[in-house]
């Protein structure tokens, strides 16, 4: 197996400790789910954070509702434990942060990849090239009020273009952009540092309209969205100052702060 297949190792996560990105970690060759484990952590107690849990491979990664995410060999997939404190954002506006973390996977990707454009699908998903690279599933710890669960899957080494063709319509890898592989402990880094430094600057901070306005995946096209009481369709206008998603439906312009994309437009 030739470096850039390797895995990331536990010494490359001491690094990350080292450099002030983790407070502590924890390894596993195999997880069922590094989100599972995370909130297990929540409710024992934990001293410090960020803590990290990550994952060689997991055999019950979750996505946003019912949906798994499928964890193949060479996937980065990742759980970080997050106090409020870390995470600098006033109660009502929690929900920020699901999409705050796709603007620092986004933006780290394209670090990585600079020749492409990384897209964010409204509110929790990374796209390039019109399919998935990445997702996100955050999770509040019942056990330990103050607590959230940063899920984080990314498709680095686990080639999709040979894949069946629902797989490769709609889901793709870094290696099948930049036609190499790469550290997992690279794309890790990265996405820490950015992760960090949007938090350090402040969460709540207008600036940050800027970073995931041109990103709008959906901006300009016809969209569903099932909301906690109702189903929204309309053209959708992008996303607002506060995060939520703007849809002009007939009755006029609709924001939407949570919710599923069931369809849009291609």
């Amino acid at each position: 197996m030739s470096d850039a297949w390797r895995r990331t190792e536990p010494s490359d996560l001491a690094a990350l400790e080292a450099a002030g990105l983790l407070a502590a970690w924890e390894h596993h060759e195999i997880l069922a789910s590094t989100n599972d484990r995370a909130l297990k952590y929540c409710a024992c107690g934990i001293g410090r954070t960020p803590l990290l849990v990550f994952a060689n491979a997991q055999t019950a990664g979750r996505g946003r509702g019912q949906n798994a995410w499928l964890s193949e060999p060479g996937a980065l997939t990742f759980s970080l434990v997050l106090s409020d404190r870390d995470v600098g954002l006033s109660a009502d506006r929690l929900p920020r942060l699901s999409l705050l973390t796709a603007i620092a996977v986004a933006e780290a990707l394209e670090e990585l990849e600079p020749r492409y454009d990384f897209l964010l699908k409204w509110p929790n998903d990374v796209f390039v090239e019109g399919r998935k690279v990445a997702g996100i599933l955050l999770e509040r710890s019942t056990a330990a009020v103050n607590l959230t669960v940063v899920g984080v899957g990314v498709n680095v080494n686990n080639p999709l273009g040979s894949g069946p063709p629902s797989i490769r319509e709609t889901a793709i890898a870094l290696c099948d952009l930049g036609g190499r592989r790469r550290a997992l402990a690279d794309a890790l880094a990265a996405i820490l540092r950015r992760l960090q430094d949007t938090l350090r600057r402040g969460a709540d901070a207008d600036g940050l309209v800027t970073r995931w306005r041109p990103r709008c995946l959906l901006a300009d096209r016809w969209v569903a969205v099932a909301g906690s009481d109702r189903r929204i369709e309309g053209r959708c206008r992008g996303i607002d100052d506060r995060g939520a998603l703007v849809i002009e439906t007939a009755n006029g312009a609709v924001s939407v702060n949570t919710g599923t994309i069931e369809r849009y437009e291609p």
